[in-house]
């Protein structure tokens, strides 16, 4: 017997967590600002979906840069989704050092050219112009 696309979409644990969320988790001491886990989904969902750790409320990009968070965008469509504190996980990629070896770094939205590699070595991508 085949189950119904609606019955396999009610059985999902995914869809079960998420009603859960946001879950505010705390407040972030040097700032006050609660700190939260919602889910996102905006394209393929759930599959696609996932939880964010983010700043409750509604932080402007900007607010979240002067504050030294990471402003996170959807991966589907681009849209701001919140500031995140400063100590959850960026996204990762490959870049070359200015000695032509290759090493693992993430790039702020707050500064599009500083590139910061896992040493803390900072670099700026002659590529980027920062913004103004």
């Amino acid at each position: 017997m085949a189950l119904h696309a609606a019955d396999d979409e009610e059985r999902d644990p995914r869809r079960q967590q998420d009603a859960c969320l946001p879950l505010t988790l705390g407040n972030d001491a040097r700032n006050g600002k609660a700190i939260e886990v919602s889910y996102h989904c905006s394209d393929v969902c759930p599959n696609q979906g996932g939880i964010l750790v983010r700043y409750a409320g509604n932080i402007s990009e900007e607010e979240c840069c002067k504050h030294d968070g990471y402003p996170r965008h959807d991966f589907a469509f681009g849209g701001y989704l919140g500031c995140a504190p400063p100590e959850t996980p960026r996204p990762v990629f490959n870049f070359r050092r200015p000695d032509g070896t290759m090493g693992l770094a993430t790039r702020s939205p707050c500064k599009p050219s500083e590139v910061r590699f896992e040493d803390g070595t900072v670099v700026i991508d002659p590529n980027i112009r920062p913004k103004r």
